[in-house]
């Protein structure tokens, strides 16, 4: 689960016609104040469901989050929409995965998954965005 949709969320908001600058730049600023509001509602919405189950759920939301909403934004109001909820499900998801590696390995061997998830998520992250960008510069498709 890379951020690309993060990195790209201000650059995207400055296409659309009649948009304030404070605006744009308060975009990514309001995505990280609805990290933390997620990781505390939803992390206790968790406590009840399952860490298991809300980790699917927040993963499949920012699956429709990313596909649904990111590539048909056409206005500023579907990126805050955009922000407010993948923020929220982006938190959680990233805080319930290291409780779920300690659940599926056990204690002692838990260093090891856990360092096995943050390298995967390292290459996505470094080879993501690249990528990314590389694609948006090649195609013709606006605001992608």
């Amino acid at each position: 689960m890379n951020q690309v949709p993060e990195s790209f969320i201000a650059p995207n908001a400055e296409s659309f016609d009649g948009v304030d600058p404070y605006t744009i730049a308060n975009i990514t600023g309001i995505m990280g104040v609805f990290n933390f509001i997620g990781s505390v509602i939803l992390g206790t919405v968790a406590d009840y469901i399952g860490r298991f189950n809300m980790t699917i759920f927040t993963g499949m939301l920012c699956v429709v989050m990313q596909l649904g909403v990111w590539f048909t934004a056409a206005t500023v109001a579907s990126l805050w929409t955009f922000a407010v909820i993948y923020g929220m499900a982006l938190a959680t998801f990233y805080n319930l995965i290291i409780s779920l590696i300690v659940d599926c390995t056990g204690i002692e061997p838990s260093e090891v998954g856990t360092g096995c998830a943050v390298f995967v998520s390292f290459v996505g992250a470094l080879l993501g965005k690249p990528l990314a960008s590389m694609i948006v510069n090649q195609t013709e498709v606006p605001n992608y």
